[in-house]
């Protein structure tokens, strides 16, 4: 796992943002355990909760295996644009075509 930064400012300044995921809408996303290969998740739907000149406040949802990750945690996904992150997802729903995780950000926004 990556360390914490010395201070918020730091992760807080370069967290993703809604745009930076919507153009990886339907991008495939390597999930990795303890630096061991698990699947792969496909960014499946963005929406939007809060927007305004605080903050911004959005939803991801990933599709992954039926079999996929049980349990609600942290997990390192990469992307090749994107590159590695760490996300809390957390299961929401299964159905015949796979499993479904969620996360959600709220950005505030740092002028």
């Amino acid at each position: 796992m990556k360390s914490l930064p010395a201070r918020l400012d730091d992760t807080v300044g370069n967290m993703p943002t809604r745009h930076d995921f919507s153009t990886l809408l339907d991008g495939v996303f390597r999930v990795d355990l303890d630096d061991v290969p698990a699947g792969d998740l496909v960014l499946v739907k963005i929406e939007q909760l809060v927007s305004n000149e605080v903050q911004e406040n959005f939803s991801l949802l990933f599709k992954g295996p039926i079999d996929g990750l049980s349990s609600q945690g942290i997990y390192r996904l990469a992307n090749e644009r994107l590159g590695e992150i760490d996300l809390f997802l957390v299961p929401v729903k299964k159905d015949e075509s796979g499993m479904y995780y969620e996360a959600v950000f709220n950005n505030f926004l740092i002028g």
